[in-house]
């Protein structure tokens, strides 16, 4: 077997044969990383000619140390396995193994962090834990196109969904689209205690970079002109993915959010069969989510360090920066 990286091109040309999913298509990578000062690595494992796994990472170096990792605004990496169809069951088990070790070593040779967060349809994670790698459940709903937006609801959210009833929701789009996601994005940073992710320059530059997209949805409830919850919906071949949402200060007292939430179950039904509400791991979001029905679904964030000073690099560092108040 080998490892390697492939270029977009030939990233994008391989994705026509096995789809990497939303968080592997090149332009949201493209977006995300030109953000947050990141490089795009599309990695390849390829057997006997046949490239047979990939995942879409993101470089980002920090103190002349190379990290490897899922980008913060990816639900999980994008992935794609492409095993030969007539495999037997428990001699894919053992591929699935054999590809995953294959890019457990790549990675522990090319970055002295990585942290990959595996899709919940690769629950297996034996070959990065028996390496030594680091794991971490996690876990999200997944609501189906089966069940309907308005009976999945428990009643606490209908209730919210019936205080909301004096608000539109609408789809916008372009300047519209940015001009509703920002107005409700940064308070709910600001009252989480957190910072944007980048600068507000280049926040605003990956808000206008996303809604052009056109796997890109925007789901927001106005009132009048005024926006008070709105959500941006990533979408694939299989299901959707909810990217961000944020309600105002006002959207907190009207409801808002569970319309939102609702309007996106609706719309994400008529086009896909599923959608991922991307996490479930923060007590106060898990519990809004649990409202709308659905499954509770596990994954596996892995994660290795060549050393003590590369973990903390990668994972104190950036607690202290926030609890002094800098930015990225």
């Amino acid at each position: 077997m080998a490892v390697d990286l492939c270029d977009r091109a030939q990233w994008d040309a391989l994705a026509e044969k096995a789809d990497p999913g939303f968080y592997g298509r090149s332009d949201w990578l493209d977006a995300i990383c030109g953000a947050t000062g990141m490089e795009p690595q599309y990695v390849v494992v390829t057997a006997r000619e046949t490239p047979v796994l990939r995942a879409a990472l993101a470089r980002k170096r920090r103190w002349g140390q190379e990290f490897l990792l899922t980008p913060a605004s990816a639900a999980y990496a994008g992935w794609a396995e492409a095993f030969p169809d007539d495999l037997a069951p428990e001699r894919r088990e053992a591929r699935r193994i054999e590809v995953a070790d294959e890019l457990a070593a790549w990675c522990e040779d090319h970055a002295a962090w990585t942290r990959i967060v595996l899709p919940p349809e690769m629950i297996d994670a034996r070959a990065f834990i028996w390496r030594g790698w680091r794991a971490e459940v996690r876990y999200t709903y997944r609501t189906s196109a089966a069940d309907d937006a308005a009976t999945a609801m428990h009643e606490n959210a209908r209730r919210q969904v019936k205080k909301a009833a004096r608000l539109t929701v609408a789809c916008p789009e372009g300047v519209e689209a940015v001009r509703a996601l920002a107005a409700v994005i940064e308070p709910t940073f600001r009252r989480q205690g957190e910072p944007l992710p980048t600068p507000a320059a280049a926040w605003r530059a990956y808000l206008d970079a996303l809604v052009g997209l056109p796997s890109v949805r925007i789901v927001a409830a106005f009132d009048g002109e005024t926006p008070h919850a709105a959500m941006a919906l990533g979408f694939d071949t299989h299901r959707a993915y909810e990217l961000l949402a944020g309600t105002s200060e006002e959207g907190l007292a009207s409801g808002a959010s569970a319309l939102v939430m609702q309007a996106a179950m609706r719309e994400a039904a008529a086009c896909v069969g599923e959608l991922d509400l991307a996490g479930a791991n923060i007590p106060s979001i898990a519990r809004f989510k649990r409202g709308f029905g659905g499954r509770l679904v596990p994954y596996i964030a892995v994660s290795h360090a060549g050393s003590t000073w590369s973990r903390w690099l990668a994972t104190g560092a950036p607690r202290l920066r926030r609890r002094l108040g800098f930015r990225r």
